[in-house]
C-alpha cells in the first residue's frame, strides 16, 4: 500500500484553519469583485471525496474545502464530459448549441467572454476538447490558454507524463515537458498567470487532466520514473494514487492563495464533470464494490461533487441541498462579477445560486432538465426532468421512453412507476415534469436535412450529399457532417467531423477523404440555425469504402480466334498485398464500341461499362490469383472488342468492389462466320 503525505505539508492544517476561521454568523458580501477559480475534475463522481461518503480514496484538501466552505449535495451534470462542459461554458442546455462532440461554433459566447467583459483576466488551464487556435480562444474570451486534448489532434498522446500541451497557439516543445506531469505544469502556469495579472480580478478555469484514462502513475509513485506513456497502458491500480494527487494539486492551490494573501478575495469552486468510469469499483457510505456509471443517465452517471470555498465569506461547514446543474454556474459567476445584463450572451437556462453561498434568500430550482445527445445521430437522444426524488424521461426517446422513477428508492432505475398506482402528489409531480419536457427544447422551426446519400466512393474517400430546408426565417449558423467507423473510431476524432465554409440552405455536399479501405462508415449530416435558440436537424446514412485497387493492369491482353469463339490470354495484374481479400477480372465483350463509365461507384459491373456483355472471371482469395485466360464460345461472326479490368474486393460485401479502370486494356478480334460443310 502506498503512503500518502499530507497535502498541506508546508503549512499545517491547523495553522491554515486558524488563519481562515470565521465567526459562526454570516459575513456580508464584499463590494469588490472576487477572483474566481473553477477546478473541474475529470470523471469524478459524487462519492469520490471522503466528505461525500467515499471510503476508497484520500481527499483531505477537498474535504477541507467543504468543512470550511459550502458543500452542494444535489449538483447534477451530464453523463459524459463534453456535454457537461458545454453547459458550464455557455450556461445553456445542449439542445441550444451542441451539434457534435467536441465542437463549438466560433460565434458562441462563453463564460470567458462574460468574465472578460466584466474586467477579469481570463485563463484556461487543461482539458479543452474543442477546436483550437489562438484566434478562436480569444473569440471565446480567453486572454491566456494552455490546453491539451484538442479536436484537431488524434488524442493518442499522453495527458499525464510527457504531456502534449499548446500555449497561446503554439505547442510547448517536448523537451520542456519531458518527464514532467501535466497537472504540475498547469498549476505552476496558474500561479504565473495570477502573478502577471495583479492589476485586475482573475478568472481561472482549471479542467484537470486527472482522473480520466489512461490510469497511470503520478510523480508520487515509484513507477513514474520508468513509465512509458507511449505504450498506452491503463492500470486501474493507479486510480487511488491519481485521486490523491488530484487532491494534492488542490491543496497546492489553496496554500498558494493563502501565502500570497489572495484567499480572502478568491472563490474556489471544485466540481466533477460526470460519474465514475465503469472500470472503477469503489466503496462509499458502507457499500462495497460499487461500479462506476459514467455514460449512464442514472444517478451514478450524473451526480457530481460541487464545493465552494471562500474564507471570511462562506459560513464554514455549510451544506446546500438545492438542485443545481452546470447551466447555473455561468449566471452565478456573472452575479459574483456584478454583471447584471446577460442578453448579449444568448438565451440562458441557468439561474444564479450566488446568494446561497452566504445563506441569503434565493429562489431554488424546483426541477432540473437535461438534454443528452453526446454523439448526435450515433447515440440515442435522452431527455429528462427530475427533482431530488423523482425523474421522468421524455416519451419519444428510447430506451427509457416515458418512464417515471423514484430515484431515491430505485437509484439504478430498474423499476418504473406505474401511472395507475401513483399517489396524487406523484401524479402532480409527473405532470409538472411533462410540462417541462413539452416546453423546453422543442422548436418548430429547426432546419430539415433530407435526401441524404453517399456516392463517389473509393477506397479512401466518399462524397456525402443532402438537401437542407427550413420553415423558419432564421439563417443557418453551421452545417457539416460527422463520420464514424462502426465499432472502431468515435465520431469526435479530427477526421470524423467536418464543417462547411458556406453556410446556407439548399444542396449540401462534402467530400470526405482520408478514409480506411473496405470499411463500414456511419455518417450524419446536420444543419443548425439560430431561432431563439440553436436548433439542429439531422440525416443519417452509411456506406462501405472500397478495397484497395489493383496496382497495375495486365502486361498484355490478346485474343486467339477459333471457330465462332475467341480464347483470351493475359499476364496477371499486380494486386495489393494488403487492403483487399479477394481478386478477380471483369471481362466485357461487344460487337459495338465498349464505353467505360467516367465515375463508376464500384457497386456493380453495370456501373463500369455502358454497353457490352459482362463475364465475371471467378474471384479468388489472394494471393491465389485467377487463371489468366478464358475461352468465349458461340460468337456470331463479326468484329468484337474485348475489355479486361482487374478488381479487388473484401470478400464480404458486394458494395466494396474496386475496379482498376485507369489504362484499361482493350483488344479487338474478328470472328469467322463459319463455313458450309458439304459431305
Amino acid at each position: 500500500m502506498r503512503n500518502y503525505c499530507c497535502p498541506f505539508k508546508r503549512i499545517s492544517i491547523s495553522a491554515l484553519i486558524c488563519t481562515c476561521l470565521i465567526a459562526s454568523h454570516l459575513f456580508a458580501q464584499t463590494t469588490a469583485k472576487p477572483n474566481i477559480i473553477f477546478i473541474l475534475g475529470d470523471d469524478i463522481g459524487y462519492p469520490i471525496p471522503t466528505i461525500n461518503g467515499g471510503q476508497s480514496y484520500s481527499t483531505p484538501a477537498i474535504d477541507y474545502m467543504a468543512k470550511h466552505g459550502m458543500n452542494f449535495t444535489s449538483c447534477e451534470a451530464s453523463p459524459l464530459c463534453s456535454p457537461s462542459r458545454f453547459m458550464f461554458l455557455t450556461g445553456k442546455y445542449n439542445f441550444r448549441n451542441y451539434s457534435n462532440w467536441g465542437y463549438m461554433n466560433e460565434k458562441e459566447k462563453t463564460i470567458a467572454n462574460l468574465m472578460h467583459d466584466a474586467g477579469y483576466a481570463t485563463g484556461i488551464f487543461g482539458k479543452h476538447q474543442l477546436p483550437y487556435n489562438d484566434t478562436i480562444m480569444h473569440q471565446w474570451g480567453w486572454d491566456y490558454n494552455i490546453v491539451f486534448e484538442l479536436t484537431e489532434d488524434t488524442m493518442t498522446y499522453s495527458r499525464y507524463k510527457n504531456p502534449v500541451l499548446k500555449e497561446n497557439g503554439y505547442r510547448i516543445p517536448d523537451s520542456v515537458t519531458a518527464n514532467k506531469y501535466c497537472d504540475d505544469i498547469l498549476t505552476q502556469k496558474i500561479f504565473d498567470f495570477v502573478e502577471n495579472n495583479k492589476a485586475k480580478p482573475f478568472f481561472v478555469y482549471y479542467p484537470m487532466s486527472i482522473g480520466h484514462t489512461p490510469y497511470s502513475p503520478t510523480p508520487d509513485d515509484p513507477e513514474f520514473a520508468t513509465w512509458n506513456p507511449k505504450l498506452g497502458i491503463s492500470d486501474t491500480g493507479f486510480f487511488p494514487s491519481m485521486m490523491h494527487y488530484m487532491d494534492k494539486k488542490i491543496a497546492t492551490i489553496l496554500n498558494w492563495l493563502h501565502l500570497n494573501g489572495l484567499d480572502k478575495n478568491t472563490i474556489v469552486f471544485y466540481a466533477g464533470d460526470n460519474g465514475v468510469p465503469p472500470d472503477i469499483y469503489y466503496n462509499a457510505n458502507g457499500v462495497k464494490h460499487i461500479r462506476g456509471e459514467k455514460g449512464l443517465s442514472t444517478e451514478g452517471g450524473t451526480h457530481v461533487p460541487l464545493i465552494a470555498y471562500w474564507p471570511g465569506h462562506i459560513q464554514q461547514g455549510s451544506i446546500n441541498n438545492d438542485l443545481i446543474d452546470f447551466t447555473d454556474l455561468l449566471p452565478t459567476f456573472a452575479e459574483a462579477a456584478q454583471v447584471t445584463k446577460l442578453g448579449k450572451y444568448g438565451v440562458l437556462d441557468g439561474s444564479s445560486f450566488y446568494a446561497a453561498l452566504f445563506g441569503q434568500p434565493h429562489v431554488a430550482k424546483q426541477q432540473l432538465f437535461c438534454h443528452y445527445d453526446p454523439h448526435p445521430g450515433f447515440t440515442n437522444l435522452l431527455r429528462w426532468a427530475r427533482d431530488k426524488t423523482y425523474k421522468l424521461y421524455d416519451s419519444t426517446e428510447a430506451p427509457r421512453s416515458g418512464n417515471f422513477y423514484n430515484t431515491v428508492n430505485d437509484e439504478k432505475e430498474l423499476f418504473p412507476l406505474k401511472t395507475a398506482v401513483l399517489t396524487k402528489a406523484e401524479k402532480q409531480i409527473r405532470q409538472r415534469f411533462l410540462n417541462v419536457l413539452d416546453t423546453i427544447g422543442n422548436w418548430p422551426e429547426a432546419p430539415t436535412v433530407e435526401n441524404a446519400y453517399a456516392d463517389n466512393i473509393t477506397n479512401t474517400s466518399a462524397r456525402i450529399t443532402a438537401t437542407i430546408t427550413s420553415k423558419g426565417a432564421s439563417k443557418l449558423i453551421d452545417r457539416g457532417s460527422t463520420l464514424a467507423r462502426s465499432n472502431a473510431e468515435a465520431p469526435y476524432l479530427n477526421w470524423g467531423r467536418m464543417h462547411d465554409s458556406i453556410v446556407k440552405l439548399g444542396t449540401f455536399s462534402q467530400a470526405r477523404k482520408g478514409l480506411f479501405p473496405q470499411t463500414f462508415y456511419r455518417y450524419t449530416l446536420y444543419a443548425m440555425n439560430n431561432n431563439k435558440s440553436h436548433s439542429t436537424g439531422f440525416a443519417l446514412g452509411s456506406f462501405y469504402t472500397l478495397s484497395n485497387p489493383p496496382l497495375s493492369q495486365p502486361g498484355s491482353f490478346t485474343a486467339s480466334v477459333g471457330y465462332a469463339s475467341a480464347t483470351l490470354n493475359w499476364n496477371n495484374a499486380r494486386f495489393p498485398s494488403g487492403g483487399a481479400t479477394n481478386a478477380g477480372y471483369l471481362l466485357v465483350y461487344s460487337s459495338d464500341n465498349i464505353k467505360i463509365a467516367q465515375e463508376p461507384n464500384g457497386k456493380s459491373p453495370s456501373s463500369i461499362v455502358t454497353n457490352g456483355r459482362v463475364i465475371d472471371i471467378g474471384s479468388t482469395v489472394l494471393p491465389n490469383l485467377p487463371l489468366p485466360n478464358t475461352k468465349i464460345s458461340d460468337l456470331p461472326g463479326g468484329t468484337y472488342q474485348f475489355l479486361l479490368i482487374p478488381y479487388t474486393w473484401d470478400g464480404l460485401n458486394t458494395s466494396t468492389y474496386n475496379y482498376l479502370i485507369t489504362n484499361a486494356i482493350i483488344t479487338t478480334a474478328t470472328i469467322s462466320a463459319g463455313f458450309a460443310f458439304n459431305p
